[in-house]
């Protein structure tokens, strides 16, 4: 049924819209359960109404930029990277992202708090793995996903078998090396993580090995990262248009976007930002800053929208080549075992292959892979049909616009110089002709006036 119009615009920026009203806004409801939405009359040329269309594009581009965290999230982390509030009008009038939903992304917590709550960086470490991947553009299969339960910072090592023990070996003298203290315990689920090798270093280093019942997911930690990693990769593949086999892309870039940003919980905590701000600790900070502030602006700024269309800088030019060539941006480089190379992998259109660059200009309003229509589908494409000459097709208007003169449309063939075949072939070839009594057409048959439901 057709929702009732909206009350007629006042001289007020935005009018009330009830609850009723087909235009929903997902993020921010007032107390009342009102929704608002900009007014139909306001001019589009207004200098106001230009800036809260800048600022509502500009946080679509953040929120899939940062890995489609929620829209309270999206908010907040705009506000401290820009230093500015976000106006009440601009976060009523958000939209609901769809890739997200397609992805199922939840903020439902995992768990309560732990029993015993750690003090410092590199006191637990947790470690997993997601196995049963699609086979990847480099042939991988499995996910070993590990991170330090204090500060939240995490890695990832895509491999092509389930065996991963020595990354997670390397993970941990890597954290010693950082903290200069011994890690307390290593939270693992066993089989595919747990060594000889990893036992006998562990056990020197006096760090007790938790092992997890097989099936039981009693590692809470690293399991809710686990998800919310998953969540971001299929919420970067679907607004990107990308297949299944560029997953890996993805979880590189997804498990980066956790380590810098800021966690909503500690948004929360310190409020919207305002004039004497400090904004909270990144999982980055905490772990390679020794709990310090640094310029997270530097680092957020040269952020880029994963599967977008970008240009890639030229190095080392020659001649009077171009300094740039087009591609697909890929996200940041990954980790190799004790290997970390700055910069990004994109993908160049010219010879279709996968390279790496230091310097990437995105084009967030531009994703090349998102499926789209090969051929423009015409809309008065009619129905070629064998008359006598003169007839009429009328087309029954909808029942909301039966008030709306019907449209008509004179159909004339002679039955000389055309044969059958000429009579089924489309203008178009592989658009399917209409029916030619579509859903809605009213009938006559031999038990009185019908209305045609479906095709048979």
């Amino acid at each position: 049924a057709k929702a009732p119009a909206p009350p007629p615009a006042t001289s007020a920026a935005v009018t009330p819209v009830v609850e009723s009203d087909p235009i929903k806004i997902h993020p921010f409801t007032s107390k009342d359960g009102s929704q608002f939405v900009w007014a139909e009359s306001m001019d589009a040329n207004d200098p106001r109404a230009q800036a809260t269309l800048k600022l509502i594009h500009d946080l679509d581009v953040s929120h899939h930029t940062h890995g489609h965290r929620s829209s309270d999230h999206t908010v907040r982390q705009w506000e401290y990277e820009n230093g500015k509030r976000v106006p009440l009008d601009v976060i009523n009038n958000l939209r609901r992202c769809s890739h997200c939903d397609r992805a199922n992304i939840t903020d439902r917590a995992m768990a309560a708090s732990g029993l015993l709550p750690t003090t410092r960086v590199g006191e637990v470490i947790s470690g997993d793995t997601i196995v049963g991947m699609p086979a990847s553009v480099s042939g991988y299969r499995h996910i070993a996903h590990f991170h330090d339960v204090y500060s939240n910072f995490g890695v990832v090592y895509m491999s092509k078998t389930k065996v991963a023990s020595s990354k997670l070996l390397y993970w941990v003298k890597h954290v010693i090396a950082i903290t200069g203290s011994s890690v307390v315990a290593v939270r693992i689920d066993g089989g595919e993580l747990k060594s000889t090798e990893l036992t006998t270093y562990l056990e020197s280093q006096g760090t007790k090995l938790i092992v997890n019942i097989a099936d039981v997911h009693s590692n809470p930690t690293i399991e809710r990262r686990n998800r919310t990693l998953e969540e971001m990769m299929r919420s970067l593949m679907n607004r990107g248009g990308a297949g299944p086999k560029l997953w890996e892309f993805a979880c590189t870039q997804a498990c980066f976007l956790l380590n810098i940003t800021i966690p909503i919980r500690k948004l929360r905590d310190v409020g919207r930002v305002h004039k004497n701000s400090t904004a909270p600790l990144t999982p980055f900070e905490l772990f390679h800053n020794h709990g310090k502030p640094c310029d997270m602006k530097a680092i957020w700024k040269r952020l880029h929208p994963l599967f977008c269309k970008a240009v890639a800088h030229i190095e080392s030019p020659t001649g009077h080549e171009n300094r740039g060539f087009d591609c697909i941006y890929f996200g940041v480089i990954p980790d190799r075992d004790n290997v970390t190379m700055i910069g990004h992998l994109v993908f160049r259109l010219s010879d279709k292959k996968i390279v790496r660059a230091r310097t990437v200009i995105a084009y967030p309003d531009s994703y090349p892979l998102t499926p789209s229509p090969s051929r423009p589908i015409k809309p008065d494409l009619v129905r070629e049909s064998t008359t006598s000459g003169g007839e009429l097709l009328t087309s029954t208007p909808p029942p909301d616009s039966a008030t709306q003169p019907s449209k008509v449309v004179t159909v004339t063939s002679s039955s000389d110089d055309t044969t059958d075949d000429e009579e089924n072939t489309d203008p178009i070839k592989g658009i399917r002709k209409p029916d030619k009594f579509p859903p809605g057409t009213k009938i006559m048959t031999s038990e009185g006036e019908m209305v045609v439901v479906n095709r048979y």
